[in-house]
């Protein structure tokens, strides 16, 4: 299936659903986009994609209300590499 129409209103159909629940999208989205005839490699990376976008956009607004007044973002900065580190381990 390749029409737009019904992406749209899948789409439509799984922010509903996911706006109602707060979360969880790759489990709804990455089995919709396959069964309407996605490569699953596209379908599982899709959400990866969009909630590090959001993720990065909500940043912008964030750092703008904190201000760095109360030092947060140079102690967050201190911790930020040790926990990279070790989710990556």
């Amino acid at each position: 299936m390749s029409d737009p129409l019904v992406f749209i209103a899948v789409g439509a159909l799984l922010g509903l659903v996911l706006g109602m629940l707060g979360g969880g999208g790759g489990i709804l989205a990455v089995p919709a986009l396959v069964a309407l005839g996605g490569p699953v490699l596209v379908a599982s990376t899709m959400p990866l994609v969009i909630v590090g976008t959001v993720a990065a956009a909500a940043l912008v607004p964030h750092h703008h209300r904190a201000r760095d007044a109360d030092g947060t973002w140079r102690c967050r900065a201190r911790q930020a590499p040790p926990g990279l580190r070790l989710d990556t381990w």
